[in-house]
């Protein structure tokens, strides 16, 4: 039986006979020998052509055309139907592989049949006993194996089963035409034994036939013909040239197979050759030379997915060469998921579903998994929880199989059950009319957290400068404020506010033409610490102000692309710096925040939302690749647009990117005027009629369960006015401040150095709680201070 396969082969020619220099002369190799060749510029007589046998005619020798050598000038011709030429091999071919070459001009398109032959006869020489085995190559105008392709060469075997003519027309095998065309008949043995005939048009496989029995295929050639030796065929011109014979060649036996093999695990392709060696390899990825790769296999130890691509190698001897390609190495991914389930937080009742994706060869199948448990007929890529309760919570996992590589387990993805956030009881409290009173609330959750501030200042030590740069620092306002500004940690600070201490800055603008206003860095000579603090471009900034005159207010972000976290010190400058919580660009810039004189407010800037500008190199738009940036200034314009000393406290810093859960408090029940901090939980109220107000505090996480608690605050009509106050030396240095009168809970002596200052703005010394009373304080050489006593 024959069985044709489909396999890559090239081979060039002559290179012995042509690097030797040598014409119509034998050449021999201790490692292969050429049989026979002949280029016909000797004529016929170098190597004893004869005319064939009857019914033949001769074929002269040509000068009008020419192949082989490039210099040379002759061919042999035939121009009739009958012209042939015959020779015997002057070396006989002993053994394979082995192949013949010619080249055919087909000259004259009306010629019908002219054919390369190599045959073996019974007596070892042409026409010497009974020819036993022909193969033959070139134009033929019938064919008995499939249907004549009239654009197409034929070939011809014959052998004791017959055989006959069949096309060259394997897919990409040349078209006839009126030029040159090189013709290679190949004979060899693959690594089963069985014997190989290849065909070959321009160095393209155009025909391929094997089988297992040597009588049919693996025989030995004595002798050549070329020309037509059928009479009846329509004449015409062709030329033959470059005949050659060539035993031992580089024969492909066992090509490299194409191979599928997972990443990181190793792969070996190999090539096997017959024929005279030794031999020398040269392997390519693509058609690229890969570097040191000249052994009969090559070996990626740990290919990686950039490794695949077709690969071919070259073999050769002294004779000749051949490739072997087309064998196609395909690295996958090893079998591993690509997509893992999630984390995952749900409320009670609510459903979820957790998907996973894996990659590698062959049929993937999943099991998820509980807890390292697996889950009974949960076996598809995605799993699906209905109505969750507390029993759900647990880390799931998906393990991927696929009979191939070994199992793979996901990353696990923890489902959380929530419940409501438990905020905490709130005591009722005492309230005087006219008393700002401020309560803060606390609560927490088990996946939603109470925020805290990123800058409070209360860890700084009193008098530090700490974020931000006394008020002279900043070049573009200098010329709108004092010298003699500062900005510094304080414990003394307007009442009504939660903490212990605050950030004051207090200047004096000394210029109103334009609108005075100043840009209060972050960064600078004399920080302390802080400074450059990172904030969340995708969130919510907010900060507590007071200030004792109305001011404007905006931020200024510079977009370094932080790294975070938030409220670190990113330590970076240069880049461009965008305007927020304005209408435009100018100086002053137009801020749309405006906090009045005399109360503690919270400003919140949201800065997906918020109205952007461009301020230094910037383009009216938050751009950051880290999703942070840097709080780089606030600008303060006065209010009335007049110069002026200002005085104002700043505190708790927070910065909410979207992907934080926070717990955020909310007023259900409250009187007029109540407000509360959504974050802080700070609850601030200032009574204005006596009696009992009631108040409902809600915290709800960030997953919308919530808890409430409810207080009352019971507001007494105020303390009445102490009505003496004297001083009296007492012993040393010390002074008495004696006073009477009042009704209150408490008698508080309060100090300043400014008598103009407005009764939030002065320091609380001490307290008593009876009247009449006195204070102690020490006298000496200090500036002028003022006293006051404050009944509550």
């Amino acid at each position: 039986m024959i069985m044709k396969t489909k396999r890559v082969f090239l081979s060039c020619t002559f290179r012995s006979a042509i690097s030797a220099g040598l014409a119509g002369a034998l050449v021999t190799c201790a490692r292969g020998q050429t049989n026979i060749f002949d280029d016909f510029e000797s004529g016929f007589a170098a190597n004893g052509w004869i005319t064939a046998a009857s019914p033949s005619t001769a074929m002269t020798i040509s000068t009008g055309a020419n192949k082989v050598p490039a210099t040379g000038t002759q061919s042999a011709k035939m121009v009739i139907s009958t012209d042939a030429e015959a020779v015997t091999l002057p070396t006989a071919v002993s053994s394979v592989p082995w192949k013949y070459t010619f080249w055919l001009d087909d000259n004259d398109a009306s010629a019908t049949r002219a054919l390369g032959t190599v045959r073996h006869y019974t007596g070892g020489t042409y026409n010497n006993g009974t020819l036993v085995q022909l193969l033959a190559a070139g134009k033929y105008n019938s064919v008995n194996i499939g249907t004549w392709n009239s654009s197409k060469y034929q070939g011809r075997i014959v052998n004791p089963s017959g055989y006959g003519f069949f096309n060259l027309d394997d897919p990409g095998s040349p078209n006839r035409s009126t030029a040159w065309h090189k013709f290679d008949i190949v004979c060899g043995q693959n690594s089963s034994s069985a014997y190989v005939l290849l065909f070959y048009v321009d160095n393209i496989l155009s025909r391929e036939f094997t089988n297992t029995s040597a009588t049919y295929f693996g025989f030995n050639p004595d002798s050549l013909v070329i020309g037509s030796i059928s009479a009846g065929s329509t004449a015409g011109t062709a030329y033959f040239d470059g005949i050659q014979v060539v035993q031992g060649i580089p024969f492909i036996s066992s090509p490299p197979a194409s191979a599928s093999v997972t990443q990181g695990n190793q792969a070996t392709l190999s090539v096997g050759a017959i024929g005279n060696g030794p031999f020398t390899y040269q392997w390519r990825k693509n058609g690229q030379i890969i570097a040191n790769a000249t052994d009969s296999s090559y070996t990626l130890s740990s290919p990686a997915i950039s490794d695949s691509g077709t690969y071919s190698v070259f073999v050769t001897n002294s004779l000749d060469w051949a490739t072997a390609g087309g064998a196609v190495l395909t690295v996958t991914p090893p079998l591993y998921v690509t997509v893992a389930p999630t984390n995952m937080i749900l409320n009670p009742g609510g459903n979820v579903t957790f998907t996973a994706t894996a990659s590698g060869q062959g049929t993937i199948t999943y099991q998820w998994k509980k807890n390292g448990g697996t889950i009974n007929g949960q076996t598809d890529s995605s799993l699906t929880l209905n109505s969750v309760g507390s029993g759900d919570a647990a880390t799931y996992t998906v393990t991927v199989h696929n009979g191939i590589d070994p199992d793979s387990t996901s990353n696990q993805g923890v489902l959380g059950v929530n419940s409501a956030p438990t905020l905490a009881s709130i005591p009722n409290q005492n309230g005087s009319v006219g008393t700002t009173l401020a309560v803060t609330c606390s609560a927490s959750g088990p996946y939603s957290t109470q925020l805290a501030p990123f800058q409070d200042f209360e860890s700084a030590n009193s008098g530090s400068v700490v974020e931000f740069c006394k008020p002279s620092f900043s070049g573009s306002t200098g010329g709108y404020v004092d010298a003699n500004g500062l900005s510094y940690v304080t414990n003394v600070f307007p009442a009504a506010h939660p903490g212990a201490k605050a950030l004051k800055v207090n200047w004096s603008f000394t210029s109103a033409s334009p609108p005075a206003w100043l840009r209060l860095t972050t960064a600078g000579s004399g920080v302390n610490s802080g400074g450059n603090p990172t904030v969340a471009f995708n969130g919510v900034l907010q900060f507590d102000m007071y200030t004792d005159k109305s001011l404007n207010v905006a931020l200024g972000l510079r977009e370094n692309n932080a790294p975070g976290p938030i409220g670190s010190d990113s330590g970076a400058s240069g880049a461009s710096i965008e305007w927020v919580g304005v209408t435009g660009t100018g100086s002053p810039p137009s801020a749309t925040t405006t906090v009045p004189a005399g109360a503690w407010t919270t400003l919140s800037f949201n800065l997906a939302t918020a109205q952007i500008a461009s301020y230094n190199a910037g383009n009216g738009v938050l751009d950051s690749t880290t999703g942070f940036g840097t709080l780089e200034h606030l600008a303060l314009v006065a209010g009335d647009g007049q110069a002026g000393a200002y005085n104002i406290y700043l505190d708790n810093f927070y910065s909410v990117p979207t992907n934080a859960s926070p717990i955020i408090f909310s007023l259900d029940t409250a009187p007029s005027g109540a407000a509360i901090n959504p974050y802080s939980g700070t609850i601030t109220w200032t009574p204005s009629t006596s009696g009992t107000a009631n108040f409902t505090v809600r915290a709800t996480d960030n997953y919308g369960l919530y808890d409430t608690k409810s207080f009352t605050v019971t507001v007494g009509s105020g303390a009445s006015a102490v009505t003496s106050f004297t001083v009296a030396h007492g012993a040393g240095s010390s002074l008495s401040l004696n006073y009477s009168g009042g009704a209150g809970n408490q008698f508080v002596l309060i100090q300043t150095n400014n008598p103009f200052a407005p009764p939030g703005l002065w320091t609380r010394i001490a307290t008593n709680f009876v009247t009449p009373g006195s204070f102690n304080i020490s006298a000496g050489n200090y500036p002028a201070q003022f006293y006051r006593v404050k009944s509550e």
